[in-house]
């Protein structure tokens, strides 16, 4: 079915003088545009693991492979956690959990992602997966950065939402909200650009649930196209 083309709005922003909003799928195929241009294979990123108390708890290696997903390894507790085809596999201590359903990811659709995608058919199908209203689009800030807001506006916090920077055009921010407990997920990225990981990846991630922060990834150094052996995206056995 075809979906209707969305109609643009003037909106009234705080940092730049008022515009025109595109359509959402305008929005969404300018993030493949922008990725494409990257033309990456393989990210390997090193960091850390932990909470705003203790952001350097534990140290990891985020691999990412184009067009496939991601995984990520914390040594010290022999952790493995791998997102790919739909699914995410978790791995701690030699115990291998089942794997889950993922019905979309925000690194996997959009991060690992340096591929056109014409007519934003893939980013619409994000937004369906979180439930997100694709017809309403406004402005906003994160970060510091002008953003596009999709399904809400600026002070509807409760909403399923994604933030999209303007200028580097990726995903910075998603809220989504469980459609059976109401719980809402809120997954940021802050950096984009930075000196340390550039346009390949944020600086930093958060996941808060409710207004608690539940962790925070970040990373110092990142390297492009390194050689990363098939064998990590391999689905651990039990």
């Amino acid at each position: 079915m075809k979906r209707p083309i969305l109609v643009a709005g003037l909106l009234l922003v705080a940092a730049p003088a008022s515009a025109f909003v595109l359509p959402t799928f305008a929005i969404l195929g300018k993030i493949g545009n922008r990725r494409a241009e990257l033309g990456f294979e393989t990210l390997v990123l090193s960091g850390h693991r932990g909470t705003a108390e203790n952001p350097k708890a534990e140290p990891i290696t985020l691999y990412v492979r184009a067009q496939k997903g991601y995984r990520i390894d914390t040594p010290s507790r022999r952790a493995t956690t791998l997102v790919m085809e739909g699914k995410r596999w978790s791995s701690e201590g030699g115990a291998t959990a089942a794997p889950e359903r993922v019905r979309a990811d925000m690194i996997v659709d959009f991060w690992a992602r340096p591929s056109k995608d014409r007519g934003g058919e893939r980013g619409l199908a994000f937004l369906d997966a979180f439930n997100i209203d694709e017809g309403t689009v406004s402005y906003g800030r994160h970060d510091g950065r002008v953003v596009w807001i999709i399904g809400a506006k600026p002070w509807e916090s409760e909403k399923p939402q994604l933030w999209i920077d303007k200028d580097y055009r990726v995903p910075v921010r998603l809220v989504s909200v469980d459609t059976k407990n109401k719980v809402r997920t809120d997954l940021r990225a802050y950096g984009v650009g930075s000196a340390l990981t550039g346009e390949w990846f944020p600086r930093r991630l958060e996941t808060w649930v409710g207004d608690r922060m539940l962790e925070q990834l970040s990373f110092h150094e990142v390297r492009v196209n390194a050689p990363v052996e098939a064998a990590l995206f391999k689905p651990p056995s039990k």
